[in-house]
This record gives C-alpha cells, sequence and structure tokens, in this order.
C-alpha cells in the first residue's frame, strides 16, 4: 500500500504503540479506541492503574465503552455482563451461570503523559523495551512538557510520517504561520543524515538569519536581531517522531545555545486509511511561563490542523485512484529514508513471526 510498496504488511504487530494520554482516561471512565484495526476499552482500577481490553462483548458484540465503570470491574451495557481488569467474565445477571468467555487483555504501560499498548504476541511484550522518550524530555530534570491535543486523522499514518521528515512544505501549506516564502528564514536545502550513538536523524543548520519572523518569535520571544538555529527530525519510534529546535542568539554557534525546543508527535494506526495523533512540546528553556506554554500550544494546534487538511486531501486522491508516477527530489531525502526504515521495520518483524 502506498507508500509502502515493499511492505508486507501495513505495520509491524509486535511493538509499543500509543494507546492514549494518560489524561484521556481518567477515573471512573471508559475510553473506546480502534488500534491497529482492534477495538479496546481502556480504563483505570480503584488504585488508579490502567488496563486495556479487547473492546468488544463476546456476548453479541456491544462496545464495552458504552457499559459502566464499577470499580475494579466494567459492565456490558447490553446484558449486564461484567468483566475484571484481567478480561475474565465474573458475572451475567441474565443468565443463569457465567459463561465461559473473556476480553483480551493487552499489556499496557505509562510513561509521563503516554499510555503504551501492546497488541502483538503477549510472550514478547516484556522482552521489548518501551521506546525511549528521554530524548524528547519526558522525565527529564529542566524540561517541561505540555499536552497539546488529541487528533483524528483520516488518513493512513505513512503520510504523516512524510509529511514530518518534509520542511519543505512549511512556506506553502503554513504561509499563514511562517510567512511568505520569498522572506521566511527556514532552511528548504537537503537535509543531513546523521548517525550517533545509535540513533538516526536528518538535520539542517542555518546560521546568521534574522530572528524577527513569526516563527522565530513564535519559538522564543528572546531571541535577538540575528541567530542560529537547528532543526532535527528522529523517528524514536514507528509511532513517535521529534522534531526538534535548537537556537543561538547572535551570528554565531560559538556561544551556548539559548534553548532546545520538541514538537513530538506521537501516532497510531487506527485502520489503513486512519491514523489517532496526538502532538505534545517540550522545551529546556522558560520552563516555568504558562504563557509561552499557551502560545507554544495555540501555534503548534493551528500548524497541525493545515497539515491534516493538506494529509486528508492526499488520502482522498489515494483512494479514488487514477495516480500519475511520483517523483521526489533532494529535499525529500528524510522522507524516503524514513520510508525505507518503516518497511525495514515491518518486515523484519513480519519475517520473526514467520
Amino acid at each position: 500500500m502506498y507508500p509502502l510498496g515493499e511492505a508486507q504488511k501495513p505495520w509491524p504487530e509486535n511493538q509499543w504503540y500509543i494507546a492514549a494520554t494518560t489524561q484521556e482516561v481518567g477515573p471512573g471512565t471508559l475510553l473506546g479506541r480502534r488500534l491497529l484495526g482492534k477495538r479496546v476499552v481502556l480504563f483505570r482500577d480503584t488504585a488508579g492503574k490502567a488496563h486495556a481490553l479487547s473492546g468488544l462483548c463476546p456476548h453479541r458484540m456491544m462496545p464495552m465503552e458504552l457499559g459502566k465503570h464499577l470499580g475494579d470491574l466494567i459492565e456490558c451495557a447490553y446484558h449486564g455482563l461484567v468483566f475484571d481488569r484481567n478480561g475474565a467474565c465474573v458475572a451475567a445477571p441474565t443468565s443463569r451461570s457465567v459463561p465461559d468467555c473473556s476480553l483480551t487483555r493487552y499489556p499496557l504501560a505509562e510513561t509521563g503523559p503516554l499510555l503504551w499498548i501492546w497488541m502483538g504476541d503477549p510472550d514478547m511484550a516484556d522482552s521489548v523495551p518501551l521506546p525511549r522518550t528521554d530524548f524528547v524530555g519526558i522525565g527529564m530534570p529542566g524540561w517541561r512538557v505540555d499536552v497539546a491535543g488529541y487528533f483524528h486523522l483520516k488518513a493512513r499514518y505513512t503520510l504523516l510520517v512524510d509529511n514530518l521528515f518534509d520542511l519543505s512544505h512549511l512556506s506553502y501549506i503554513h504561509a499563514s504561520i511562517v510567512g511568505d516564502p520569498k522572506n521566511n528564514t527556514l532552511p528548504l536545502e537537503e537535509a543531513a543524515f546523521v548517525e550517533d550513538d545509535g540513533r538516526t536523524f536528518f538535520q539542517r543548520v542555518r546560521d546568521d538569519f534574522s530572528s524577527q519572523d513569526d516563527y522565530h518569535r513564535f519559538l522564543d520571544p528572546r531571541m535577538g536581531e540575528r541567530m542560529c538555529a537547528g532543526f532535527q527530525t528522529e523517528m524514536i519510534a514507528l509511532g513517535l517522531i521529534r522534531a526538534g529546535d535548537v537556537h543561538w542568539c547572535g551570528p554565531d554557534r560559538r556561544t551556548a545555545p539559548v534553548g532546545y525546543s520538541n514538537f513530538n508527535h506521537a501516532f497510531t494506526p487506527e485502520s489503513e486509511h486512519s491514523t489517532h495523533y496526538w502532538t505534545f512540546l517540550s522545551r529546556n528553556y522558560d520552563t516555568g511561563n504558562d504563557v509561552t506554554s499557551a502560545r507554544q500550544v495555540e501555534r503548534n494546534n493551528a500548524v497541525v490542523a493545515q497539515d491534516i487538511d493538506a494529509l486528508e486531501a492526499i488520502e482522498t486522491a489515494l483512494q479514488q485512484g487514477n495516480l500519475p508516477p511520483e517523483i521526489s527530489m533532494k529535499q525529500d531525502l528524510g522522507g524516503m529514508r524514513a520510508r525505507l526504515r518503516l518497511i525495514q521495520m515491518i518486515n523484519r518483524k513480519a519475517a520473526a513471526q514467520a
């Protein structure tokens, strides 16, 4: 399926995916969500621990999120079947006996603002570590993390990956935010492919340019007339991409950076043509300033809304068919490398399951 023509499956299964943010699964609530094509219900027990079970009652396929949260139990809205946090059916008020049925239990882990779910081979979950989140500032001293929001993207997740590794669209899709492409200071040149300590990312660096555009005033209003900046995009996991900025005040990089900002993108396929999408921001400067956070969240969400409109338009065109041959340019290096990595991840894990 476009754009991963050589991939054996639409996504790898034996890995951790993001199911929700911690804020979405509150006390006494049931959150229903379709992940990797499967319905799931998420809830917390009386101790506050989050759990994930398959989301359809096996009696008559009623979505479990429409039922009731009963402490450590959940009740189906249709006929009152009750399931415990491990998925076992423990009560059936409309039956003389408790049926031998259960909901599938999915391993769940909580790190910072993220709830991670394992939907592959359950015997492998304990042996596969969670993706590292310290790279995006989660749990790191001196960093602030703000959850910007949840978005339902009616497009395949691979289009989002393409978009996040592509800076050359910023002055066009986001012209109303970053300014006229003739005047903007964002680098459009080919990205450098970098490997450092086992990490792979793409970076661009720009020296001695004016900081007086909307984009950089939005990043940090303390910048002087001239500045330097570095831009990095890193795929930390299939469903976690860090778009990072580091900026220096002045015409060169001989001084210490003013600060680091990360615009973090978390996503999980809902289906082959739709995606759950969260964004959260992190920075190591001005961390006590709520006004800075509110401004960055507002601008981030405006950017995301424009990207979603573009990606959903592309998805519609893809499903309609009759497509021309695709071309790529030098500035597409990051996106092409990301596509290759996705294909390798999918095929490697598919081969391991064979």
